[in-house]
């Protein structure tokens, strides 16, 4: 039950506050209902708090899973872009002919809105129509195209290689800009 130090004379109850609806209600336990803590008329029982429904998550294994995910491809995604946009940064650092123009063209996936990016590799990934499956399928890599985006380990892997292309430019740039000083 209730805690007994939290009775509140004053209300003749206990407070609670409905998230749900916005309200503050109290719970008389003589009466076994709620009331509107402002005026005191009956009130309905407090919706399920949304505040405090992530409770119940924490005991699903899918819950886990998914956490287990996501922090997978954070990590994968990061060690991959640093390693990659220190190799471009040291490659764009030595001196070479049409270095500022090289340097420009790199940082065009990062400069590409994300919507665009994702709708350009959505394209890219089309197991119909394709550039990636056409270019697999005419090295002979594989007979027939592949559904990138309809098979959880391939739609990881395309969320990957999507999330490297357009961050690996950004940390091109802190590494070369790095090397600068």
């Amino acid at each position: 039950g209730p805690d007994p130090a939290a009775y509140d004379a004053g209300l003749h109850g206990y407070y609670v506050l409905d998230v749900a609806r916005d309200a503050d209600l109290v719970w008389r336990p003589q009466s076994g209902g709620y009331f509107s803590a402002d005026t005191g008329q009956p009130a309905p029982a407090p919706a399920e708090s949304t505040l405090f429904a992530w409770r119940g998550v924490l005991t699903q294994p899918a819950w886990w899973r998914a956490v287990a995910v996501t922090l997978g491809l954070a990590f994968a995604s990061v060690a991959l872009e640093t390693v990659l946009g220190v190799a471009v940064a040291l490659f764009l650092a030595r001196p070479m002919r049409g270095r500022a123009l090289l340097r420009a063209a790199v940082l065009v996936p990062w400069a590409i809105p994300t919507v665009v990016g994702a709708q350009l590799w959505n394209w890219m990934l089309n197991d119909q129509y394709g550039v990636v499956n056409a270019m697999l399928i005419g090295l002979g890599l594989i007979p027939r195209g592949i559904a990138w985006t309809a098979e959880p380990g391939l739609s990881l892997l395309a969320i990957l290689v999507a999330d490297v292309w357009k961050t690996t430019p950004f940390i091109a740039l802190l590494a070369l800009a790095a090397l600068q000083l």
